[in-house]
């Protein structure tokens, strides 16, 4: 190679590569730093579209957890709700049997009555407070036709839908009772009971059984032996659908785990590869520094020459 005073190729070229040594230990100790292989789509556009799809499924299966973990929540509140129903369905029973007895007098029987219509409000009150994030669940009016749907998955139309039957204030479950089922569950023969009408406190009117007569006791026995079943058949569906979301949790679980292992392989840095590319670089680097430093030193070869 000839020397020149004008132009020196290799101090040029020596440049160059140090430009290109430089930018890679850039890149380097912007992945050590950064933890992430990936950092913007020049590093691997293909690996950035993969991991940026993953994180996407990755986010949609955590926020389907927590809304299935919701819905648990939901059928918690119900169904211990409905337990308190089911003690006082039961307590209305017993008073039931003892006023069928022919032992009793009328005012025997209505001092039952008192009792009976007092755990019957309190089925109503129960019915109507008990609320999950501000909505009633118990009382029939949730939704239009009683249905909750929850998004459980981390795609369109991952949905779980169940239906929180047709209330279980005590009018609702005398009806229940009278029709001899409800949303297509048979809870027993129909029957023609005594349903007399009471008014609380507040001016509210609820509509109750009688057992102020020996016929009209015989009668709520039947009806609270329907509405229990009812109660309990719900309970039963609502501890299905919780089986159904905890396992439908744990599955999704196990797929995040998965997917985020796979992403970790695609965009996380891998330190002890990047580490030995930096001691690579920084040794090509100084060498690089060293070898233009030889370079620059050309043309002051060719002034020598002059003197």
């Amino acid at each position: 190679m000839a020397i020149s005073t004008v132009t020196n190729t290799s101090a040029l070229q020596g440049v160059n590569n140090l430009n290109k040594t430089s930018n890679k230990l850039n890149s380097i100790l912007e992945k050590l730093a950064s933890g992430n292989r990936i950092n913007s789509a020049k590093d691997d556009a293909a690996g950035l579209l993969i991991s940026d799809r993953l994180s996407s499924q990755l986010s949609g299966l955590y926020q389907a957890n927590r809304n299935a973990n919701d819905g648990i929540a939901l059928f918690q509140v119900s169904e211990g709700a409905l337990q308190e129903t089911t003690s006082s369905l039961e307590r209305m029973r017993t008073l039931a049997v003892q006023a069928s007895n022919g032992t009793l007098s009328d005012s025997d029987r209505q001092a039952l009555q008192t009792e009976f219509d007092e755990l019957a409000a309190s089925i109503d009150f129960t019915a109507e407070n008990t609320t999950y994030n501000g909505q009633a669940v118990l009382n029939g009016a949730s939704t239009s036709d009683g249905d909750v749907t929850l998004h459980v998955g981390p795609n369109s139309g991952d949905t779980l839908t169940t239906v929180l039957d047709d209330g279980f204030r005590m009018q609702d479950m005398i009806r229940v009772a009278q029709n001899g089922d409800a949303a297509g569950n048979s809870y027993g023969d129909s029957f023609n009971a005594n349903v007399q009408s009471t008014t609380d406190a507040a001016g509210n009117t609820r509509q109750t059984l009688s057992i102020s007569s020996q016929a009209d006791a015989e009668s709520a026995i039947s009806a609270l032996d329907s509405m229990m079943s009812y109660v309990d058949s719900s309970r039963a569906e609502m501890g299905a659908v919780q089986n159904r979301l905890e396992s439908t949790i744990s599955n999704q679980s196990n797929i995040a785990v998965n997917i985020a292992d796979a992403q970790s392989r695609i965009r996380d840095t891998d330190y002890a590869e990047e580490v030995s590319n930096m001691v690579t670089q920084s040794i090509l680097e100084k060498a690089t520094v060293a070898m233009q430093s030889q370079a620059n030193a050309k043309p002051k070869m060719a002034l020598a020459l002059l003197q």
